[in-house]
């Protein structure tokens, strides 16, 4: 039986040895810095960030300053080392200051995804007390263009998030519906979430949209992240989503969702059972704030922090492959690969369909935070190339 493999991967900020092998052995893959199309905007991390067509977008963020950003930034994948555009900035919130003075600020740690040309950004936090349940919608058509208050007309506010206001929640598009969830909110109730939300986009009837909720996640999560994958046996896409964190710790449940319902699949750490590759995961596969893509029909996870930091391994998922009574006959397994070139969490990874070699995706990943440092360097990754990757 020929499978389509799909590739996920997570970035953090400590390089971990690999797992369950020798430490000479080469990993596959290797990262390609783009240099001039390096982050022309201030070096930052916990962006929100959605691709249309050729273009991808980084909104917002935080750079160690009390007040988050709102600038929002263009990149173009069709040339890739022309640098990025300055483009209309998300609109503000107001909130009110220690001195009881209101002012303006933008978000960090929101959600941003497309669906029908449009891009949407949504939720996120002030970095001090104010936590957002708020919506946007952008219309590429309309940059530039100014209403008679001189606000643009690229962004409309639609609907709000049903349930909690909250920051470090997952978005994701499967089977043209967008869906967004889970994440932590503060204040009095200060908890993790597992709801879930399916979009209903705005129309002329319904300007602002709306929202359902659907089943929730098994476990509570923020931090965590979502991808997506084609299954070949039915034709429809499904949303993995697994990482993060809750009360008690790192979740090392994994799941994957059809819009209806959530099915369990094998866990994301060492597990008293007879699969012997869980051996090597360990709790390597363990973090927050990462970042997940696909390539070459699998998923990636890469990037984020763990216990002891901030880590740089790149994980490569080989989804699941059923047999007619919907026993796992193959895959449901994750192969680490080339790490990221230097270890940060909070980066942004957008994913170009169709644009990098031989049709596969394009994925470029950049800014997040290292330590103290806030980096604005751009890469990709080439899943078969051989490994040129220095650390920095």
């Amino acid at each position: 039986m020929k499978t389509v493999r799909k590739l996920f991967w997570i970035l953090a900020a400590v390089v971990l040895p690999s797992c369950g092998s020798d430490s000479e052995e080469e990993l596959v893959g290797n990262w390609v810095r783009l240099g001039m199309g390096d982050f022309s905007g201030p070096a930052r991390a916990y962006s929100a960030y959605f691709v249309i067509g050729d273009y991808g977008y980084v909104c917002g963020g935080y750079n160690g300053y009390k007040t988050p950003r709102s600038d929002m930034w263009r990149y173009n994948a069709t040339t890739q080392v022309a640098g990025w555009t300055q483009v209309d900035s998300l609109p503000t919130v107001e909130r009110t200051a220690a001195n009881g003075v209101l002012e303006q600020v933008g978000r960090q740690r929101a959600v941003g995804f497309s669906l029908n040309g449009k891009g949407y950004v949504g939720t996120g936090w002030d970095g001090d007390e104010l936590v957002m349940k708020d919506f946007f919608e952008y219309n590429p058509a309309l940059d530039g263009q100014r209403n008679s208050d001189n606000t643009s007309k690229a962004w409309q506010e639609i609907a709000p998030l049903p349930g909690p206001a909250r920051y470090d929640a997952i978005a994701f598009v499967i089977n043209g519906t967008a869906y967004v969830g889970g994440g932590y909110t503060s204040g009095v109730d200060k908890e993790y979430l597992a709801d879930v939300y399916k979009f209903i986009p705005p129309t002329a009837a319904k300007q602002e949209g709306g929202w359902e909720a659907v089943p929730p996640m098994g476990k509570k999560r923020g931090g965590a992240v979502a991808f997506v994958l084609r299954d070949p046996a039915d034709n429809k896409e499904y949303a993995y989503v697994c990482t993060g964190q809750n009360s008690s710790g790192n979740v090392y449940e994994f799941q994957r969702f059809d819009g209806e319902k959530w099915e369990n699949l094998r866990h994301m750490k060492s597990w008293a059972d007879d699969d012997d590759f869980d051996d090597e995961y360990g709790n390597n596969l363990m973090r927050i704030n990462a970042i997940a893509f696909t390539m070459k029909g699998s998923g990636s996870v890469e990037k984020g922090y763990i216990t002891a930091g901030n880590v740089a391994t790149t994980w490569e998922y080989d989804p699941p492959v059923y047999d007619g009574n919907r026993n796992v006959i193959s895959g449901d397994i994750w192969v680490q690969r080339t790490p990221f070139s230097s270890s940060r969490m909070g980066a942004f990874a957008l994913s170009f369909p169709g644009k990098g070699a031989n049709g596969d995706n394009l994925v470029v990943i950049g800014t997040g935070t290292q330590g103290s440092y806030f980096r604005d360097d751009i890469l990709r990754f080439e899943p078969e190339a051989e490994n040129s990757t220095s650390d920095d």
